[in-house]
């Protein structure tokens, strides 16, 4: 009891613990990304990833209700407005072809890649991208999908992850 299991001291070091490191090291390159940020769940990380977007009270964020509540919920607890879009039937993910009837470009938009597949990743990206929207994606539930090359998680600006005992990789 003289340690935590991770090593991990919330905010007593500038980094993690030994395991939280080595974990944050080998998610980085197995995944091919930058940063890799370990969070107590994937809901804290998807609220980390709306602040780190900078979601603010009076935005809004764009995201499906074929996913677990805290997708949207992430959004409501920083004061933002969720407005929601159909989801289309092959992947599950975020109807792309409704993009354009939304209105007003949204602060974020956060896809769900759901049942092992990827949503249309590269196209919710280059829509983002096109209108300086963040994308986050919410990839609890798609571990090691790949949309091309690329693993879906890391394709939006962000991407979360859970290693929750009730998902694929568990």
């Amino acid at each position: 009891l003289k340690h935590p299991l991770s090593g991990y001291l919330g905010g007593a070091t500038p980094r993690g613990g030994y395991w939280t490191d080595k974990l944050e090291e080998a998610w980085s390159h197995g995944f091919g990304c930058k940063y890799a940020i370990p969070c107590n769940s994937a809901t804290g990380g998807l609220l980390a990833a709306c602040m780190a977007a900078g979601v603010v009270h009076g935005d809004t964020v764009w995201t499906t209700t074929y996913s677990m509540s805290a997708t949207a919920a992430c959004a409501v607890v920083l004061g933002a407005r969720v407005r929601f879009v159909d989801i289309e039937p092959i992947r599950y993910g975020i109807d792309t072809m409704l993009l354009h009837k939304m209105g007003k470009p949204p602060r974020a938009i956060i896809v769900t890649n759901l049942f092992g597949h990827p949503a249309h990743l590269s196209v919710l990206r280059s829509w983002c991208d096109q209108h300086a929207v963040i994308l986050i994606e919410d990839n609890a539930q798609s571990i090691y999908a790949k949309e091309g090359k690329s693993y879906a998680g890391t394709i939006g600006h962000m991407g979360v992850f859970s290693l929750n005992v009730h998902k694929h990789l568990q």
